[in-house]
């Protein structure tokens, strides 16, 4: 619900907002089929440890990039 209210607040172009929310969802759908295996792979090939090291790297990239959007 959030990313479609601010979708629609930053959209130049009414149209533009059902595809951008399409593509959006298709991504997020990829990345969360991806991630879970390549963890598996990690955690399998590495250990336990590797995996919450690389997940909290990543939940500090989107800490940085949610920071980064601007406020309406």
């Amino acid at each position: 619900m959030a990313r479609s209210t601010y979708i629609k607040k930053i959209a130049v172009d009414p149209d533009d907002v059902t595809p951008t929310l399409s593509a959006g969802t298709s991504f997020d759908h990829v990345i969360a089929m991806t991630i879970p295996f390549l963890g598996g792979l990690l955690w399998t090939a590495m250990g336990y440890k590797y995996v919450f090291i690389v997940a909290a790297f990543i939940s500090l990239i989107n800490l940085f990039l949610s920071l980064k959007i601007k406020i309406i």
